[in-house]
Parts: C-alpha cells; sequence; structure tokens
C-alpha cells in the first residue's frame, strides 16, 4: 500500500522451494470464490498444502459487533500500534489485524489469541504458536479493501492500491521506478496514468515485500514494465549482490483497485477467496 510519508527504513505495509515440473500450474479462477471454511469461525481442518498460495480478499468497514470481536483478539502490542492512528484509520488497521489473526488462526489450528509474531529488520512479520511456526504470509490493505496471502512452504508477498489521483506522483516514480516506467507513466493522462502508476507501484511491492525489504529500501532495482498480467519469472538483486529470481504476477481485485502477488516461485495452484465480515 502506498503512503504519502515514506520511512526509508520500514515496510511500506506493513526454506526455497524445488522447481516446479515442466507442466503449467493448474490454477484456479482468478474470480474471488465464496469461500471453503469460514473464517471467524476456528476450523483446524484447513491446510496449505506445499506449493499452494492462497489470497483472500476482505472488506474492512466492519459492524461494530464484528470489530469489537476482532478488536478482542489484538494483543497489547497491536492495541498499541492502533491507539497512535485516527478515526478510519484505527478501524481498518484493528479489523484487517484482527480479520489476519482469524485466517492464520484457521490454518494453524489455534486460537487467534495464541498467535505470536516477531519482525525482520525491515519490520516483515513472522507468525508463531506454542507448537511451531505458522505458515508464510503478508497483508496489505488501501481504502476499505485487504488482501492476504499464505503458503506453507515460501515466501510471499502481496499489495493492493487504490487507482486515485496523487499529488507529486512523476516524482514518486522517478524516485522508485526504473526510468522505463517512470517513462510510461509520464506519458499518460489522468485515469490512465493512475491506474498503470497503481499495477507498476503494487508489483514492486509485492516483490520488495516478499523478499522482505519493501519498496522504500529497494528503488528502481527492477524494471516490470513488460511483464505479462497473468505473470512472469523475475530476476531481483539479493542483499549480497546475488541475482535471485521470483514470481510477480497481477491479482484482479474490486473495480478502482490494482493488487499483485509475489512468491519464491511460481505455485502450483493459486486459490482466491472472499472472507466476509458484515
Amino acid at each position: 500500500m502506498f503512503e504519502a510519508n515514506l520511512k526509508e527504513t520500514a515496510m511500506i505495509d506493513d526454506p526455497d522451494l524445488d522447481e516446479p515440473g515442466s507442466e503449467e500450474p493448474d490454477f484456479d479462477s482468478l474470480n474471488f470464490e465464496e469461500p471453503a471454511f469460514v473464517p471467524s469461525a476456528l476450523d483446524d481442518t484447513s491446510k496449505l498444502d506445499p506449493g499452494v498460495v492462497e489470497l483472500w480478499m476482505a472488506w474492512v468497514d466492519s459492524e461494530e459487533d464484528t470489530f469489537a470481536r476482532l478488536e478482542a483478539t489484538l494483543s497489547e502490542d497491536e492495541l498499541e500500534r492502533a491507539a497512535e492512528k485516527d478515526g478510519d484509520q484505527r478501524r481498518r488497521f484493528i479489523t484487517t489485524r484482527g480479520i489476519l489473526r482469524e485466517l492464520l488462526a484457521s490454518y494453524a489450528g489455534v486460537l487467534p489469541t495464541e498467535l505470536a509474531f516477531e519482525y525482520s529488520e525491515y519490520g516483515k512479520p513472522k507468525v508463531f504458536t506454542a507448537s511451531g511456526d505458522g505458515p508464510y504470509f503478508n497483508v496489505s490493505h488501501s481504502g476499505d479493501l485487504a488482501l492476504f496471502a499464505f503458503s506453507s512452504d515460501q515466501e510471499v508477498g502481496v499489495d493492493v492500491e487504490q487507482v486515485r489521483a496523487r499529488a507529486r506522483l512523476d516524482e514518486i516514480a522517478e524516485k522508485y521506478f526504473s526510468p522505463a516506467e517512470a517513462e510510461m507513466v509520464a506519458g499518460l493522462m489522468d485515469e490512465e496514468r493512475d491506474s498503470l502508476f497503481a499495477s507498476y507501484w503494487t508489483r514492486k511491492e509485492a516483490l520488495y515485500k516478499a523478499i522482505g525489504t519493501g519498496i522504500a529500501n529497494r528503488p528502481g532495482t527492477v524494471d516490470l514494465s513488460g511483464m505479462p498480467v497473468d505473470g512472469a519469472d523475475v530476476s531481483c538483486p539479493s542483499d549480497g549482490g546475488e541475482d535471485e529470481s521470483w514470481y510477480v504476477r497481477d491479482i484482479e481485485v474490486e473495480d478502482g483497485f490494482r493488487a499483485a502477488l509475489c512468491c519464491r516461485s511460481r505455485p502450483t495452484e493459486l486459490h482466491c477467496k472472499d472472507a466476509f465480515y458484515d
């Protein structure tokens, strides 16, 4: 998610796999469908098979009773972070974080309150339970829409962005995009320009969130301007200077939003689900 005041040392948002076989992955339809389980109810049968990535989409404008239930699952640290925000931002943070806990708990077979998090140098979270590590995950929200990604065996990054006009758009593109990407954005006008900016931003943010640095710490190092919407393997320099391969693809969500997913390697299956929170 894009924020106007970028922090250079932090994420903007909040074991390697064997290479897949030569056969094309059997992706589900990328239409978000009714889930196989209700994330607000504990379901320890929810499993993430190796190679599978699951995406959940949720609106975070929840009703008061739902909001209260989600808020009750948060830790003292999360509530302190929420208290630093005002109004709608505070409600969105609490709702998004509560939904994340309920989804993670469903996969881990524990209660939402039994999850613990630790954070990397750049702020990327990792989840633990009393019995060990939880699944790999990542989350993003923009406006009232949140997107969550989960995997049992590989790093994931996800980003969603509302398409809208922004101040300093060309300046931001020049700083964080490759020269080719910035030139493409500058060559368009109005809504087309805003839409392309959001597409490029989400692709790069998803990539750098999967890597664990965030876009603010890796400006302009990868050109994704020619990437097809159904995804591509891209090469990105690691902190050690060696190139690493990542899989990046666009995700179709709601009208007026752009989203992207990044994984350490191309998933064997990609499941897209709606999380319903009234």
